[in-house]
């Protein structure tokens, strides 16, 4: 497989230098915590830190380590290195495994240490550099962009549509989240404050569901008509995973800032009824990019 190399502004060779050694060092440490943890049970971490968590021992927790957290901060430096076109969209989930990793941690373990206060603001930094790049932050730095106005017309040997950059995957991913995530707050907030008090919790989040639904279907179509989302199934999967993860980390760290749930509690406190609902809604915000473009191109054909 033959994937045009990214070339960069010279302005901002540093920081994506700089970015690439912030995942290198992350990657190699998530790898090294999970080798502690897997072959030695956490390498002297007490086991009761674990006492409000679903898991015995640091065995699985170190996979996770290792396979999520290391395995995305690997590949974002790769991409980095190699100047691949999907380098900022994985920098950017590596930064976001990052914060969410540090929130589950500090929320399963209840401890503190300085460890997790320098690797949460590693993860910040990740993500603010690539936003600094993508010109969607503040910057010094020109955003990063694509010389001669070119998106890589040409497929790879598998057929699959190289045009949608990470600039615009991140952009369409953020904009898709903050629609729907603005629309739930919104709707949460009613649902709370006037629903549930005369209807129940389950009446109100099934009468929710119908006006998220819309939310999504509306807020999926007008990404794919507003950004330049390719031609290929494969970016559209990417955006909507994307919106997903930012989507589930804002419910968690609002669910335990606002009402002090551990992070299980989050997902287990569904109603058994509306509760399904709930996930199949996730299911079908993470695909509707997916299935908005499928049926355009079902449409046009």
């Amino acid at each position: 497989m033959i994937l045009h190399a990214m070339r960069l502004p010279l302005s901002n060779r540093t920081v994506v230098g700089a970015l690439a050694a912030l995942a290198v060092f992350a990657a190699l440490s998530a790898l090294l915590g999970s080798v502690l943890a897997v072959a030695f049970n956490g390498a002297g971490v007490p086991l009761e830190h674990l006492a409000q968590s679903p898991f015995s021992s640091y065995v699985v927790p170190g996979l996770i380590l290792g396979v999520v957290v290391g395995g995305t901060q690997l590949a974002a430096a790769l991409a980095l290195l190699w100047k691949r076109r999907m380098a900022l969209l994985l920098s950017a989930v590596a930064g976001f495994d990052m914060l969410i990793w540090i929130f589950v941690e500090l929320a399963v373990i209840r401890q503190y240490s300085w460890l997790q206060a320098a690797y949460f603001t590693l993860g910040g930094l990740e993500v603010s550099l690539v936003l600094a790049l993508l010109g969607i932050a503040p910057t010094v730095f020109h955003p990063l962009h694509w010389p001669d106005g070119q998106q890589s017309q040409a497929p790879d040997m598998h057929g699959r549509d190289r045009s949608l950059t990470a600039m615009h995957a991140l952009r369409a991913g953020a904009a898709y989240f903050a629609l729907v995530f603005g629309t739930g707050f919104a709707l949460g907030t009613i649902r709370t404050l006037w629903i549930v008090p005369r209807l129940g919790i389950r009446s109100a989040e099934l009468l929710e569901a119908p006006f998220m639904l819309i939310a999504i279907w509306l807020a999926g179509g007008w990404i794919g008509r507003r950004f330049s989302l390719g031609k290929g199934p494969a970016t559209q999967v990417a955006v909507g995973v994307f919106a997903l993860e930012l989507l589930l980390a804002a419910e968690v760290i609002m669910e335990i800032a606002v009402q002090g749930l551990s992070v299980l509690e989050v997902f287990t406190k569904h109603d058994p009824v509306s509760g399904p609902i709930y996930y199949a809604l996730l299911g079908l915000f993470a695909a509707m990019p997916w299935l908005l473009w499928k049926y355009r191109k079902h449409k046009i054909a």
